[in-house]
């Protein structure tokens, strides 16, 4: 077994020992994604093929949304972009990927 692989299933025995539950996700051809969730906080681990770790953590800030913000969030992020809506650049019609 390779030592990048030992040292990933270190980082996962680790998880499991605290407690702490995580998804992995394959969103990159040369890494592996820890996706975890804690009370106010989401980490995004990469463990890339070469050995490296890096991560991503996500703060919440507290607020707490109703309806009328899930419906915000599905308008924003329609069509599986992670750019909102509002804020996507603007691209011509020569641009845009055809549909055939």
């Amino acid at each position: 077994m390779s030592d990048n692989l030992l040292k990933v299933l270190g980082l996962l025995n680790r998880l499991e020992q605290a407690k702490i539950h995580y998804n992995l996700a394959h969103n990159q051809e040369d890494a592996i994604t820890i996706e975890v969730a804690v009370p106010g906080q989401r980490w995004e681990i990469d463990c890339y093929s070469n050995g490296t770790r890096d991560v991503e953590i996500f703060k919440s800030n507290g607020t707490i949304g109703d309806k009328t913000a899930i419906d915000q969030l599905l308008r924003d992020f329609a069509n599986g972009s992670d750019i909102p809506i509002q804020k996507r650049p603007r691209t011509t019609k020569a641009e845009r990927p055809s549909r055939h």
